[in-house]
């Protein structure tokens, strides 16, 4: 039988990764390998990806949220004198010998950087198509005819930031802008709207669930993080937009000045490394920052709200009312659930408490099965729905069956992990709840078009066949959608008997389907079909009707972390996801690797007599048989010692202090380390997304590289 993969389909697995890169839901890195071996010619082969690993050298974290990576099509410059492609729904797409997607010139980029939708190109009077003349310029959602007949629908300006990162002479930018009711991996909780209030809730608390990016936790140093002439906090990597609301902690250090420990301020994004804080989330709105000054302290950290709200109950504890207070962003979906979060439970259900003899299981049908200290009883004190929390007022799950005394059947989340805890109950139940998502702020153009597109507009007729012998005509439209209107005018667009044009007075909508009937006393019977356009109608999802199947990853390496290695060379870059710390368990997804950059090579603290007896690229031979190295060599003036980078080639791996050293390469014996740091990644973990192999580029001191990787598909 016959098969069929759509080129849309490319774009949804470009799709899948750019959504995981927002939300931050795993963990992708641009990686530099391959300092001491020639590049290769990529190959697909097990063997060729584990060569890639065993040469990875360093990592530097893609930032979540939208900084560092962004849909990427083919770059079509207006010009004029060309003859454009009109869009039709019936050309069959193409790809080269290579299998790359070839585009036709259907869409164009001005130099306002506005693209624009070829819907309808001009034709003389014999209806051959014309070169394009007139720049197009308008940005209204309507498609705009111009003097040469060509017809351009305005689709979207890329904006200033994105040209500045990602547009190159191949490649345009573009972002999917939401409608505020459809979402692709841009929601923003609005509102939770009640469906059923539940009862017997006494201090309900809300949770949202979905696939949202929630920032995490960053801890710094209270003084030398502070830039008080920007007034900023620095953390490479941090994944923190403008209006997240944040906890700040001193983490028993001295406050940073003008800043109060335990106290919730709000983000103003500055650069992928620093961030300011606002008092409220209208002063972060409006740039309106706090000035601050250094404090003292190793672990001063600001820890995201998360979706907060605030939640009322009347007399029968049921809701009746519930306040979004902080909305997280990145939503595709979500939905609402409420728990009870009683702050004494003692006083509630006092015979549930206990740990003892715990055991848990959970079973393919999500169901727990909870196990309690044998003289705990509390059968007399639960019913069926009540909400199960752990001691640190996690939610296990809701209570299904009381088995026995001691048992409990609890129906919990696929996420629940249980561990030995001691246990209490809540009575709430019942509330239903929809979350209503937002969209994200884009430009007032881009959105205009978005919430203008029409579904099922008839923007375009082909003529396929002029027929012959018409002196009038008269058009039916017969589909299933509305008020599309058509006209034939006999002088201008019948010539010699011939139908060479079909007028369009209204575009109509909702049509999936449409078919033309053409009216007539004819000697030949004309053939038209209708161009009924994407769903939702033109601009209203751009990565996928100008088919972008490329995504774009863009970072920076710089000199400012010894991570990134100095006075060496890669040949190797390419992307990893979901790395683990070294020496992490192999068979549980714990341990990620999450740090803005990391080495996977030892880090060696040598005496200073011995420290010229290393230089680049010489091979270090460990007591304990191990083959090294020499990535980079440097001295810490934060601690004053002398560090070497040692990337492990072969044998026994692992270093200590009672190591010594003989240097292969000059012969040079009993090399000595006082100190031994461990990498921070294991090279040999992770899915491998993406290798390129090029000629060695050298890394200098003052040298900061901008990296741009294309994944096409």
């Amino acid at each position: 039988m016959a098969n069929l993969i759509p080129a849309q389909t490319r774009h949804e697995i470009a799709r899948s990764i750019y959504r995981d890169i927002i939300t931050g839901h795993d963990f992708f890195y641009v990686f530099a390998g391959k300092s001491f071996e020639e590049a290769d010619t990529p190959v697909d082969t097990r063997h060729y990806i584990s060569d890639v690993h065993r040469n990875m050298l360093l990592a530097k974290r893609v930032v979540p949220g939208p900084y560092d990576v962004v849909y990427m099509i083919r770059r079509k410059d207006w010009e004029s004198g060309t003859i454009y492609v009109e869009y039709s729904d019936y050309e069959e797409l193409a790809y080269d010998d290579d299998g790359v997607f070839v585009v036709e010139d259907f869409y164009v980029m001005t130099d306002e950087y506005n693209i624009y939708k070829c819907i309808r190109v001009g034709r003389n009077s014999q209806g051959v198509a014309i070169a394009s003349t007139i720049k197009p310029t308008s940005t209204t959602p309507e498609p705009v005819v111009l003097s040469d007949g060509y017809c351009w629908k305005f689709m979207y300006e890329v904006p200033v930031i994105d040209r500045i990162k990602f547009l190159t002479t191949d490649y345009i930018p573009v972002r999917n802008v939401s409608d505020g009711v459809n979402f692709n991996v841009n929601g923003v909780i609005e509102e939770v709207r009640i469906e059923s209030p539940g009862e017997g809730y006494n201090t309900p608390y809300l949770v949202i669930k979905g696939d949202g990016l929630v920032p995490t936790t960053i801890t710094f140093n209270g003084g030398t993080a502070v830039d008080s002439a920007n007034d900023t906090i620095e953390y490479p990597g941090h994944n923190f937009a403008t209006g997240d609301a944040v906890t700040y902690n001193t983490g028993g250090g001295t406050s940073i000045t003008n800043l109060t420990n335990n106290t919730v301020y709000y983000t103003i994004f500055y650069t992928n490394k620093e961030i300011r804080l606002a008092a409220s989330l209208v002063d972060a709105e409006n740039g309106a920052y706090i000035n601050i000054a250094s404090g003292v302290g190793l672990s001063h950290s600001l820890t995201p709200v998360g979706t907060t709200s605030n939640v009322t109950i009347d007399g029968a504890g049921s809701i009746t009312s519930v306040t979004v207070t902080n909305s997280m962003r990145g939503y595709t979906h979500a939905r609402a659930i409420m728990y009870d979060a009683k702050t004494t439970p003692a006083d509630y259900s006092p015979s549930i408490s206990g740990s003892e003899n715990y055991s848990g299981t959970i079973s393919t049908d999500s169901t727990t099965r909870l196990v309690l200290g044998t003289d705990t009883d509390f059968t007399n004190e639960l019913e069926d729905g009540w909400t199960i929390v752990d001691s640190a007022n996690n939610v296990i799950g809701v209570v299904s069956n009381i088995i026995s005394s001691t048992e409990l059947e609890l129906v919990t989340f696929p996420e629940v992990e249980l561990a030995n805890s001691t246990y209490s109950a809540f009575s709430g139940n019942g509330f239903q709840g929809i979350v209503v998502l937002g969209a994200e702020t884009a430009s007032g153009i881009n959105q205009d078009v978005v919430l203008e597109t029409i579904h099922g507009a008839i923007y375009k007729v082909d003529i396929l066949d002029g027929g012959a012998g018409y002196d009038t005509a008269t058009v039916e439209v017969i589909g299933d959608g509305t008020g599309a209107e058509l006209y034939i005018d006999p002088d201008d667009d019948i010539v010699n008997g011939v139908i060479k044009n079909v007028q369009i007075l209204d575009y109509g909508q909702n049509y999936n389907y449409a078919r033309i009937v053409i009216n007539g006393l004819p000697t030949e019977v004309a053939s038209v079909r209708a161009n009924v356009g994407p769903q939702r109608g033109h601009g209203f999802n751009i990565a996928q009707e100008l088919f972008a199947h490329t995504l774009c990853i863009s970072t920076t390496i710089t000199t400012e972390n010894a991570d990134l290695f100095q006075g060496n060379d890669y040949r190797q870059l390419g992307i990893v996801k979901n790395l683990k710390l070294y020496n992490a368990t192999q068979d549980v997804d714990i341990g990620y690797f999450q740090k803005d950059t990391g080495t996977s090579s030892f880090i060696v603290t040598v005496p200073e007599d011995e420290y010229n007896e290393y230089s680049i690229d010489d091979e270090i031979e460990s007591s304990t048989g191990g083959i090294y190295k020499v990535l980079t060599k440097l001295f810490d003036a934060s601690t004053e010692t002398y560090k070497v980078y040692l990337a492990y080639v072969e044998g026994t791996e692992g270093l200590t202090t009672e190591n010594t050293f003989t240097n292969n390469t000059t012969e040079f014996e009993n090399l000595t380390c006082t100190n031994v740091e461990d990498p921070e990644f294991d090279k040999n973990t992770g899915t491998i997304i993406y290798v390129n192999d090029f000629s060695p580029i050298t890394r200098t001191a003052e040298q900061i590289e901008t990296i741009k990787l294309f994944l096409h598909f």
